[in-house]
């Protein structure tokens, strides 16, 4: 038998999206979880201590976040399943865990996608404020200009300039800002 295992808290799905996502992959008996103060997963425990479910039975989860478990948590979870030889599968990884070292693979490519995730919705968060995220541009519009005067300094032929009176009358501090600029304007070094 199939049982899909909903946790109403933890989920970013509502309940009737897990349902719904589940019924889908065949569930015909549900464990909704409702955490109380003494035990994150007092349903799930008493289904699996008691005769719920069973060897060769399934469980099934939309997402592993599901269980607000930490990574060796849910090693031990799944772990624990595997010995009572219940196959369980994640629809956000869709795949099957059973304990061998793909399970690591699974786990370390899925935190890379919750990160990945959360950056996306935290970038996207960011911009309806109406603020920037990430890198500042590495060369204003002012400073073009300066790049610009730079490089005109540069490529003219009579009088040669030098550098470090070009930097000079620029502003620039560094040698290594110097060049940076002229490859900003598009200027080949010699």
């Amino acid at each position: 038998m199939v049982f899909g295992y909903i946790n109403d808290i933890f989920s970013p799905l509502d309940l009737s999206g897990q349902i719904e996502m589940l019924s889908k992959k065949g569930c015909k008996e549900f464990i909704i979880e409702k955490p109380t103060k003494n035990s994150r997963m007092p349903k799930l425990e008493a289904a699996l201590s008691k005769p719920g479910i069973r060897a060769g039975d399934s469980l099934l989860v939309c997402a592993l976040d599901i269980f607000n478990l930490t990574t060796l948590e849910l090693v031990q979870l799944v772990d624990r399943l595997n010995r009572l030889r219940i196959t369980f599968t994640s629809l956000d990884i869709d795949d099957i865990l059973r304990g061998d070292n793909r399970l690591f693979t699974v786990l370390a490519k899925y935190h890379q996608d919750k990160r990945r995730q959360r950056a996306i919705t935290s970038l996207a968060t960011t911009r309806q404020r109406g603020l920037k995220g990430g890198r500042k541009p590495g060369i204003t519009d002012e400073k073009l200009k300066i790049a610009h005067a730079a490089a005109s300094l540069y490529q003219s032929r009579k009088p040669k300039y030098a550098v470090s009176y070009i930097m000079e009358f620029s502003g620039i501090k560094s040698k290594a800002t110097f060049y940076k600029y002229l490859r900003a304007v598009g200027v080949e070094i010699k």
